[in-house]
């Protein structure tokens, strides 16, 4: 037997703050054994960090109860911390509770660590920890938690976050699990900055429904998992994580009825330093072999799973249609030593301990996506490659030469222009690749009709935005048509050698008839 505590942070100070409260509701129907220890904290509109002790009951009121008594205690800590204060010669502002909490919050992530670390605190021969993060997500390139006024952590600050926790709340060890009850952080970046102070994540690649995990069915798995005579090895830890992922897909199961797609996968932090030498090793080879392959990398790219407005692939899927589509031995082979790293061999499991899908749009989600974008984004690229992972891995290499190679030139002649990069973020919005709509979604939308207005739309729908050209120009060059000038037909620069066009290099025979059958030009075989 094994004792567990669970550490639920909902940050709900946002669109999802009844879900938050549902959540808590729903914890409240499990039935747990002394085994297991669970303490949530709740930020909404109306509770500032207010921490709960989870105890069975479904009384009507009996959540709003326990939660004013647990509001009450707060300001009554407050007030002592004020008076002790004033004491020492120190003063506040103001005397308002309300105020004195909002002088004194720490920043964001000080707030979560200080809520784990009571947790840690108040409770004694725990065997096993499991944070569970819940709010908004956005994967490595946005916010995480985000929530009112401006509360939110980045892929930094998180990975303070926890690195904190590990080294001041936990004495050095690791969490057991990490839960990410948000969308799209089942990614190799974000698995990467964790690896050093959890043992297994637990995330989506894709987009989660406001709704979340299904805590009376997690917490319930839990309570079984503390009560087995192995419950303290390190393998029934992640016989667990599988399991809270089949109860999550499960779960979701009986809303295909509503049209929901869900994905879900746990993830052995342990092998992240190998998926990231694996990918180390994908992206030299791709380099070597550019432009040569082109056709074969864009034809896979437009087939595999994506994410987040077709921002994050599968890397998984990727790499088999990859290896499916290029002709070239040395990317096959290295195609083939990420989908081994990933899914494991005979003799070992892989970095996905489990990874399950249910629904139509995120159904080749094989459990890690990579930031993968279609086109020169100055921007994003810049955050990108302030990650390790980018670096150490290559990947923002290659997407650097990927770009280059599959960028399309500017229309015309003369000299080109170009827009200032966060003007370029704007008009590079692709459309959505989820069949959920932003009501349903994790993903940060401003209200539940997922509008940022009335009306339903950011503007009055005058701006042009480029959703199908994958990869369009970073510059432009003006049109003289109207000013007597001839039409900006004919490519130059790059493209172009003596008035003719250079041929592009197909990738394969068999690539190249796709992307014909797809209306792609192609012109000679590799």
């Amino acid at each position: 037997m094994a004792h567990w505590l669970v550490m639920i942070y909902l940050a709900g100070n946002n669109n999802l703050s009844e879900e938050c409260v549902f959540a808590l509701t729903e914890m409240k129907k499990a039935a747990l054994s002394d085994d297991v220890t669970v303490m949530a904290q709740l930020d909404t509109s109306v509770h500032r960090h207010t921490p709960l002790l989870i105890k069975q009951g479904n009384t009507l009121g009996e959540l709003n109860s326990e939660l004013k008594a647990a509001q009450k205690r707060q300001v009554a800590i407050l007030k002592e911390a004020q008076r002790k204060a004033k004491a020492a010669g120190g003063r506040y502002a103001q005397d308002e509770p309300d105020a004195a909490a909002a002088a004194d919050l720490p920043p964001f992530a000080e707030v979560i660590f200080d809520f784990v670390n009571n947790c840690v605190s108040q409770t004694t021969e725990v065997d096993h920890y499991l944070l569970i993060l819940s709010g908004h997500g956005n994967g490595v390139l946005a916010d995480f938690l985000s929530q009112e006024p401006s509360d939110s952590l980045n892929m930094v600050t998180l990975t303070q976050l926890i690195k904190k926790i590990k080294r001041d709340a936990l004495g050095g060890r690791k969490l057991d699990i990490l839960g990410l009850d948000s969308c799209l952080m089942s990614m190799a970046e974000v698995a990467d900055s964790l690896q050093d102070f959890a043992k297994v994540m637990i995330g989506a690649e894709g987009f989660e429904p406001l709704s979340g995990w299904p805590y009376e069915r997690v917490l319930t798995t839990v309570n079984e998992f503390a009560s087995r005579p192995d419950g303290q090895d390190d393998q029934n830890v992640k016989e667990l994580a599988k399991q809270i992922v089949c109860e999550y897909i499960g779960y979701y199961t009986d809303y295909l009825a509503a049209g929901v797609s869900v994905d879900l996968a746990a993830c052995d932090l342990a092998k992240s330093r190998s998926l990231t030498s694996a990918v180390k090793g994908l992206a030299t080879t791709l380099q070597k072999y550019l432009p040569k392959i082109r056709n074969a990398l864009i034809l896979s790219h437009w087939e595999a799973q994506s994410y987040m407005r077709e921002q994050y692939t599968d890397l998984y899927d990727f790499c088999q249609l990859l290896a499916r589509n290029c002709v070239v031995a040395d990317v096959k082979t290295a195609c083939k030593n990420v989908i081994e790293t990933i899914q494991g061999t005979k003799d070992q499991e892989g970095f996905i301990l489990k990874s399950c899908y249910s629904g139509l749009t995120v159904q080749y989600s094989f459990g890690a996506s990579l930031y993968f974008p279609w086109s020169e984004e100055t921007t994003g690229l810049n955050k990108y490659k302030e990650l390790s992972f980018a670096g150490k891995s290559g990947w923002a290499g290659f997407l650097k030469a990927y770009l280059d190679a599959t960028k399309r030139e500017p229309r015309g002649h003369g000299p080109a222009e170009r827009f200032a990069p966060e003007f370029t973020l704007g008009s590079f919005r692709v459309i959505s690749d989820s069949g959920l709509s932003p009501l349903t979604i994790k993903s940060g939308s401003e209200n539940k009709s997922g509008s940022e207005n009335k009306s339903g739309s950011e503007n009055k729908n005058l701006a042009n935005a480029i959703s199908s050209m994958k990869n369009p120009p970073t510059k432009f060059r003006q049109c003289e048509a109207c000013n007597g000038g001839p039409a900006p037909d004919k490519p130059t620069g790059r493209r172009a050698a003596s008035g003719q066009v250079k041929k592009r290099v197909a990738t394969s025979s068999y690539s190249s008839r796709r992307l014909r059958k797809a209306g792609k030009k192609t012109s000679t075989k590799y």
